[in-house]
């Protein structure tokens, strides 16, 4: 496994984050800036996310990124591209209709959740292996739709950061490197704290390591 260390900075993210601090980025020059402050730093990888400008709340429109992107693309910086394609799986339960996606939900298909990364081709992009509860919610990546994110991503050259929040997600993912959907050596992120995947602990970070592929390129946190 890689031993050198390389620090990402996700500067916005998508939660609901936009009124507890005055400072968070949410237009696409706003995103684009910290990014570039963020790898002067010295931060090597940017992860980045977009808001509606108007609401502040997370987005997945392509002309967004485009925006963002290009802006990032034109600074003075060699920082590498990370973008999400964690948006388009949100699902809330509806009390008065099981059968219909509850208010808040935002489910898309494979092509309109990496339409942005088709597009702009970063060197980086998230690619969340999980199903899963989520806070209130549930985020929902099935097998076959991993399957044909990961076929779109491939073909534009883009490395995968495979996320996983808990064991049987490495396994997953593991199964989609040994269908040569994933190249090797694999790039993970091990994602640990979030409600509710596995704790933020030293075991449970040491449990989901023991089950990288051995080529495994991964950080955490």
């Amino acid at each position: 496994m890689l031993q050198e260390v390389f620090i990402t900075c996700a500067v916005t993210g998508a939660g609901d984050t936009a009124g507890k601090h005055p400072d968070l980025p949410v237009a696409p020059e706003q995103i684009a800036q910290a990014s570039v402050d963020a790898a002067k730093a010295g931060a090597a990888i940017a992860h980045v996310h977009v808001r509606d400008p108007d609401t502040s709340a997370g987005a997945r429109a392509p002309e967004l990124f485009a925006e963002t992107v290009d802006r990032i693309r034109s600074a003075d910086t060699d920082v590498v591209l990370n973008l999400t394609t964690g948006m388009g799986g949100d699902f809330y339960w509806n009390p008065d209709d099981p059968y219909k996606a509850g208010p808040g939900s935002d489910l898309a298909h494979a092509a309109e959740r990496v339409q942005h990364v088709l597009q702009l081709k970063p060197e980086i992009c998230s690619f969340d292996i999980a199903t899963m509860n989520f806070f209130d919610s549930a985020f929902i990546s099935t097998p076959d739709l991993l399957v044909e994110m990961g076929e779109l991503i491939k073909s534009v050259g883009t490395k995968p950061e495979l996320e996983c929040f808990d064991l049987g997600q490495v396994r997953l993912a593991n199964h989609l490197i040994d269908q040569g959907v994933i190249d090797s050596p694999a790039l993970f992120q091990i994602c640990l704290g979030v409600p509710w995947g596995a704790p933020a602990d030293t075991e449970s970070m040491l449990a989901m390591r023991n089950l990288l592929t051995a080529d495994a390129i991964w950080s955490g946190f």
